[in-house]
C-alpha cells in the first residue's frame, strides 16, 4: 500500500518537475500542487485525489454494500485510490478486481491484473477471477458474477476537446461492453466522460440495460473540468444482443 511518504515524494519531484515546465504547463503543476484534494489523499494515505469523487459517488448513490459481500471490478485502476475507497466502504468479504494497461503497486485487499480490457481474453480471465469463489453448479463461463463495474479511466488528453469527448466516450462504452458480459441483474455501473454532443445517446444506450441512469459531478471535479459521471443502477433482468445495446437510436 502506498504511504503517505511516497506521495510525499511524488510531490517533491514534481515541484522540482515544475521548475522546468513551460509557464503554461507550471501554473497547471502548481494549482494541482495547491488543491484541497490533492492535498486531502496526501494527509490520507490516497494513491489519489480520484479517492474523493469516489467517496463522493458512492455517498450519493450507496454503490457498494457493507451488509453483504461484493464482487467489484475497476476498470483503469491505476494508480489504485478508488479500489482504496472501494475496499474502506464494501463488505470484508468483498472481492476487488483492478484492470489497468499500467503495471499497479500491490494494495492488501486488493488484486490486479494487467490487461486490455478490450480483449475477449481478459474478460475470460475476469469471469475465472470470480467465478473461483462460486459454488460451480454448471459449466457455463458466461455466468454473470460482478456487482459493480466502475471505470474512472481517461484517455491521454489533446487541445482537440470534441476528439477528447468522442474517445472519452468510446471508453464509456468499452465499460459498457463489460457490464453486459459480467454484470449481474441489479448491478451498478459508473464512469467518467466528457461534455459533449454524445453524451445523451451514451445515456439511452445505458438505459436499454439499466433501469436507472444519472449524470453526476462531484464536487471533487475542478469546477473548470468538463468531466462528469454516467451513474448506472440496477441492471435489468432482460435478454439484449450486444448490437442491439450498442445501436445508435434516435431521441
Amino acid at each position: 500500500m502506498f504511504s503517505s511518504c511516497h506521495i510525499y515524494r511524488n510531490l517533491q519531484q514534481v515541484r522540482q518537475l515544475n521548475k522546468k515546465l513551460s509557464s503554461s504547463s507550471a501554473a497547471w503543476v502548481s494549482k494541482r500542487l495547491h488543491d484541497p484534494y490533492t492535498k486531502l489523499a496526501q494527509e490520507n494515505g490516497y494513491r489519489s485525489r480520484a479517492a474523493y469523487k469516489l467517496k463522493e459517488i458512492n455517498k450519493k448513490y450507496h454503490v457498494f454494500d457493507k451488509k453483504k459481500s461484493q464482487n467489484i471490478v475497476d476498470l483503469g485502476a491505476a494508480p489504485g485510490a478508488w479500489c482504496q475507497v472501494a475496499k474502506e466502504e464494501c463488505n470484508s468479504n468483498s472481492k476487488i478486481l483492478g484492470i489497468d494497461l499500467l503495471e499497479i503497486n500491490p494494495l492488501r485487499g486488493v488484486s490486479f491484473m494487467q490487461a486490455n480490457m478490450l480483449l475477449k481474453s481478459t474478460m475470460l480471465a475476469i469471469r475465472d477471477y470470480f467465478n473461483n469463489d462460486v459454488v460451480q453448479k454448471t459449466d457455463d463461463k458466461s455466468l454473470l458474477t460482478v456487482d459493480v463495474v466502475m471505470s474512472d479511466m481517461l484517455h491521454n488528453l489533446t487541445s482537440i476537446r470534441f476528439k477528447d469527448h468522442l474517445k472519452s466516450v468510446d471508453l464509456c462504452n468499452a465499460g459498457l461492453v463489460v457490464c453486459f458480459n459480467i454484470l449481474k441483474p441489479k448491478g451498478s455501473f459508473f464512469c467518467k466522460i466528457l461534455a459533449g454532443p454524445d453524451v445523451d445517446q451514451f445515456v439511452r444506450r445505458c438505459s436499454k440495460l439499466f433501469d436507472n441512469v444519472e449524470k453526476f459531478k462531484p464536487r471533487a471535479c475542478n469546477d473548470s473540468s468538463r468531466e462528469f459521471y454516467i451513474v448506472c443502477r440496477n441492471k435489468k433482468d432482460i435478454k439484449i444482443s450486444l448490437k442491439e445495446l450498442l445501436k445508435n437510436d434516435q431521441q
